[in-house]
């Protein structure tokens, strides 16, 4: 066999699929094959080809995860190898789920429904409290009201059991686990009562 019968030989056998492993094309095998000895430049353009290729087809973006899964000696550079993974997540997007990315951050969101649920909700839990056992059970009950008052959602009920939480709190000793109210915050309870 003569040498140029052997290099025909390695070539095509460069494309054929070893153990389940899959198909690259000729291009796309070279540029992987020096990728190990790159340098950061030839890193970026082998990113700028693959995002400028198009070329989608799943043997190839599988043979790229392969090759950079096989490359874990530390050779490639953190962002380099961000660039690369960018470059094989546009190659798998649709055009039109591209021209979709393009228009998201244009779209309004309106948060009013939530709010009103997570008010709804608030609103429904609080109106249960009744006693200071309930109120108890909140981290600052004092900045508690202040948000409620703030927002203009203080109902008696929840007034009532505050009074009754600041009877029973003010007789405890104070420790990092519960809390006690201060004189001021005393006066400002019996001022919203």
């Amino acid at each position: 066999m003569t040498s140029s019968g052997a290099t025909r030989l390695t070539r095509t056998s460069r494309n054929v699929s070893k153990r389940g492993s899959p198909t690259l094309s000729p291009g796309l095998s070279a540029e992987l094959a020096a990728l190990p000895t790159a340098k950061s430049g030839s890193l970026r353009r082998f990113a700028e080809y693959l995002a400028e290729s198009r070329d989608d087809r799943q043997e190839n973006i599988a043979g790229i995860v392969e090759r950079l899964k096989s490359m874990e000696r530390g050779e490639l550079r953190l962002w380099d190898a961000l660039a690369i993974a960018q470059s094989v997540a546009t190659l798998k997007a649709t055009p039109q789920d591209q021209r979709y990315f393009t228009y998201l951050p244009s779209l309004q969101y309106s948060w009013k429904p939530y709010e009103r649920s997570i008010w709804d909700e608030l609103s429904r839990r609080t109106s249960k409290f009744y006693n200071e056992l309930h109120v108890d059970e909140v981290s600052d009950p004092v900045s508690f009201m202040h948000f409620l008052r703030l927002h203009k959602r203080l109902d008696k009920r929840f007034m009532s059991a505050m009074a009754a939480w600041a009877r029973v709190a003010v007789y405890r000793p104070t420790s990092r686990t519960s809390r006690r109210p201060t004189a001021r915050e005393l006066a400002l309870i019996v001022d919203y009562c």
